[in-house]
């Protein structure tokens, strides 16, 4: 679901992914009721992120509720992968949310994940209270 390429660190992310990275269209369920009565369509861009780590900049957060705190399950049609938002924020009227990859000790491979020092990276003391989630199913357009 994310490209190779990242942008260079002090680089505007939010910028370079919707430049960059892999375009999606993002759906959105609004409600929990039973025919879905609202849904919403927004933009989402897939990159690296500097850790090295999956993103999405999802654009239009402003029409989600609670867009800032929610957890984001990321569906591809392939798999479906927790994401947590990093950032939000928005300038000329656009409001986004940067998600990221939850945090793990390992990389996608299996080997760990290492700080740039050498020293061994544990998230064993991170994790989220209760939070409302979005289930995201993502169609990629370009």
């Amino acid at each position: 679901m994310t490209v190779n390429d990242r942008p260079i660190v002090g680089q505007n992310a939010t910028e370079w992914a919707r430049e960059h990275g892999e375009h999606y269209s993002a759906a959105f369920l609004l409600d929990n009721h039973e025919p879905t009565r609202n849904w919403v369509t927004l933009p989402a861009y897939a990159y690296t992120s500097h850790d090295g780590t999956a993103a999405f900049i999802i654009d239009g957060a402003q029409s989600l509720k609670d867009g800032a705190g929610a957890i984001y399950l990321m569906d591809d049609g392939a798999t479906v992968r927790p994401y947590h938002v990093a950032a939000y924020g928005g300038r000329d009227g656009q409001t986004h949310v940067i998600v990221h990859a939850f945090p793990v000790n390992v990389n996608e491979d299996g080997s760990p994940r290492l700080r740039p020092d050498g020293r061994p990276v544990s998230f064993d003391a991170w994790q989220l209270g209760p939070r409302r989630a979005y289930h995201v199913k993502l169609r990629k357009t370009a």
